[in-house]
């Protein structure tokens, strides 16, 4: 028989089955926890209209993803090596202490690459466009990200002998390399960024990219040529270190963002300028 319970009542479940020495199978992800026993398979998970949505969107996300594997899109071996290309972060040029900048954000950028290059479907768009519409922006941007997180999910099955676990089994989702592939859209489009727009541009960081403050329609409008609607916040920069690790600090924001220490040094070393960043550095697929 097959039970569903809310989350809140897994953690109690799990310990009455070891205190009982049962023998059984823990199948567990960020969202839902599934135990197999003599007894049936109680799934557990986030209970409430708006979470059976979220939950609904996820396996929509999945669906479509895994539609977009059996279409074969991409050779295998090519979405096997995306994740190493990607830089997630890179400086170029090193701002001042006290320097007026403008950062740049794509809106809702994972989510629009993944409609770009038809991973997602129009069908799951109007989904999550109908379903959450009276939600706020923060907590939109949650929702998209955990569904598309989902694709990269790891599934772990811990399996449990007289109520002690004897043996854990993780399983990496098909799909994870999909997720990867959508990162390194963006990746390389911020790269394409500070490529074409050099004097400009200091610094990119996952989905936002900091510009000199007289500069910030120059870029918006280079985004908007790339069909990618972005929203800017101006706010004064400083670099900072801790424990050993070089950070940027947004004054007014009040928020820090990893520097790769080697490029620091390379920015030190060349007059403030990183003469390898060229065209050579985006990945095509």
């Amino acid at each position: 028989m097959r039970f569903i319970f809310d989350i809140s009542l897994y953690s109690d479940f799990l310990n009455n089955l070891k205190d009982a020495k049962a023998n059984f199978e823990l199948h567990s992800t960020n969202y839902t926890k599934v135990i197999k026993c003599e007894e049936g398979i109680y799934t557990f998970n986030e209970k409430g209209e708006r979470k059976t949505k979220e939950l609904a969107l996820i396996n929509l996300v999945r669906q479509d993803a895994k539609k977009f594997i059996a279409d074969g899109q991409f050779d295998d071996e090519v979405l096997r090596k995306v994740e190493r290309k990607i830089s997630w972060y890179e400086m170029v040029k090193k701002p001042k202490d006290g320097t007026t900048i403008a950062k740049i954000d794509l809106n809702s950028a994972y989510w629009e690459q993944a409609l770009k290059i038809g991973l997602i479907t129009d069908r799951t768009n109007d989904f999550f466009i109908q379903n959450f519409k009276d939600l706020t922006g923060v907590e939109l941007k949650k929702i998209r990200l955990r569904a598309l997180g989902s694709l990269a999910t790891v599934k772990r099955v811990y399996y449990y002998t007289e109520g002690e676990l004897v043996q854990t089994i993780p399983f990496k989702q098909p799909t994870r390399d999909l997720y990867f592939l959508i990162c390194s859209g963006i990746d390389n489009l911020l790269k394409r960024c500070i490529f074409e727009n050099y004097d400009y541009c200091y610094y990119y960081y996952w989905d936002c990219v900091f510009v000199k403050g007289k500069y910030t329609k120059q870029v918006v409008d280079w985004f908007k040529r790339q069909n990618y609607d972005v929203k800017f916040d101006h706010d004064k920069i400083r670099n900072v270190k801790i424990a050993g690790s070089s950070y940027l600090l947004t004054v007014d924001s009040n928020k820090m963002y990893m520097v790769n220490k080697d490029q620091i040094k390379m920015l030190e070393s060349n007059n403030n300028k990183i003469v390898e960043f060229d065209s050579n550095s985006f990945h095509n697929f």
